[in-house]
């Protein structure tokens, strides 16, 4: 994984795309569906990243080797932060 300079974020069709993420299959993996969708994340703020690749439709075309897949914005790490607001006040309420 590696930053884009400001160069390649200008001819990006997308002038969001700050990354590019080089990953590698196994042999074994069948062809990528070629609407498959790809979301870098990670289960907490903190965890290591790992790239998420979306099931796409099977059984139509298929992506060919070393091409590129435009990423999508992942959803946030979960947290508990307004859970345990929520049980902070039922907990308040409980005890009034």
């Amino acid at each position: 994984m590696r930053h884009l300079s400001a160069a390649e974020r200008g001819a990006s069709e997308n002038k969001k795309d700050a990354v590019r993420v080089t990953i590698s299959l196994d042999e074994g993996v069948p062809p990528l569906p070629s609407d498959v969708i790809a979301t870098l994340s990670s289960d907490t703020l903190l965890a290591p990243k790992f790239v998420a690749l979306s099931a796409g439709t099977p059984g139509g075309k298929t992506l060919a080797n070393n091409a590129a897949i435009e990423g999508h914005p992942g959803l946030r790490p979960r947290t508990n932060h307004g859970r345990g607001r929520s049980a902070l006040r039922e907990r308040k309420q409980i005890t009034r």
